[in-house]
């Protein structure tokens, strides 16, 4: 079986990496600071951003995999996938850009509520066979 879907969203999810790893790149080089944070509140966001993003897309992305391979919905797995992702920009915008709390909390609702679905999803299929 393949994982079409997941193949889409796994090259989306990994083309994101590549803007967020720049901007701290550039900013610690802005700053020269090599490690950590060396106070700047702007290097922290980003780094703290980037972090946020790979701590939160390989479960996902895994969960997306699994459910995919026990014959998930092609529509449920594109629109967990949308809104991941596009919750996972959004936040990394919120945090470096715009500085909007609410918008923070919407973001990782949305981010969580994806990874629950997929849970409940996978437990309601692994308890139905």
């Amino acid at each position: 079986m393949d994982l079409f879907v997941t193949a889409l969203f796994g090259g989306l999810f990994a083309l994101m990496v590549f803007p967020m790893t720049a901007a701290v790149g550039l900013r610690r080089a802005r700053v020269r600071v090599l490690f950590r944070d060396g106070g700047d509140d702007t290097l922290l966001r980003l780094v703290r951003s980037h972090a946020n993003y790979l701590e939160y897309m390989p479960v996902t992305l895994i969960l997306m995999a699994v459910a995919e391979l026990n014959h998930a919905p092609d529509l449920f797995l594109y629109i967990t996938g949308t809104i991941f992702l596009l919750a996972r920009v959004m936040h990394y915008l919120v945090l470096n850009f715009f500085d909007r709390p609410v918008f923070r909390i919407i973001t990782m609702l949305a981010t969580t509520g994806v990874i629950l679905t997929y849970a409940i999803w996978l437990l309601l299929y692994y308890w139905s066979h």
